[in-house]
């Protein structure tokens, strides 16, 4: 792996841990009366935590002299479900293994021999791309227990933590197939 190919797979797998500060799953609803919007980062699902709450009403505007949504303090929609602590997430393990793989990605440049930051850097990208995609279904079901009838969906924290480390092992399978020695030609036996 060149120097160039190690710094890429470093800052690589550090964008992707970066990642987890970004939506990872998040549900809410609209009509013309108001919408709500509840997200986990993913570091709330990794670690355990409450979401984010966005809460609009149609109001009345003196300003516009006409109703429209206006933002709301959170505190607005918690006394209609409950307090914080209803929207609260525990922790995940298999998430926090893909976490600690994340790392491994990032650290894989320190490795003595090229070929094993290839081989680390691929396992380490693979095995974090299983492990986001099981520990977000397992999340998923985990709340879809809780609210049945809430619509959630995949934020674009996910899709990018994932795309990068699938992308970071794509890109370490084309290089560790790039440095395999050429096959010998068979000899010529015509003489």
């Amino acid at each position: 792996m060149t120097r160039l190919g190690r710094i890429l797979n470093t800052i690589g797998f550090l964008a992707a841990g970066a990642c987890l500060i970004l939506p990872f799953l998040h549900f809410g609803q609209g009509s013309e009366q108001g919408r709500y919007d509840i997200s986990w980062n993913g570091w709330d699902l990794v670690v355990g935590g409450t979401p984010e709450v966005d809460f609009e009403q149609l109001m009345w505007s003196e300003t516009a002299q006409a109703y429209e949504l206006q933002e709301m303090p959170p505190e607005v929609l918690l006394m209609w479900v409950g307090d914080e602590q209803t929207f609260q997430v525990s922790g995940s393990a298999v998430l926090n293994l893909a976490v600690v793989l994340i790392s491994a990605g990032a650290l894989a440049a320190f490795l003595a021999t090229p070929r094993s930051q290839r081989i680390l850097a691929l396992c380490a990208g693979l095995g974090a791309a299983a492990t986001l995609a099981f520990g977000l279904w397992q999340a998923a079901a985990n709340m879809h227990q809780k609210w049945p009838t809430a619509p959630l969906r995949l934020g674009y924290g996910a899709w990018l933590t994932g795309g990068l480390v699938l992308l970071l092992a794509a890109l370490n399978v084309a290089a560790a197939i790039r440095a395999r020695p050429a096959a010998s030609a068979p000899a010529d036996s015509t003489t």
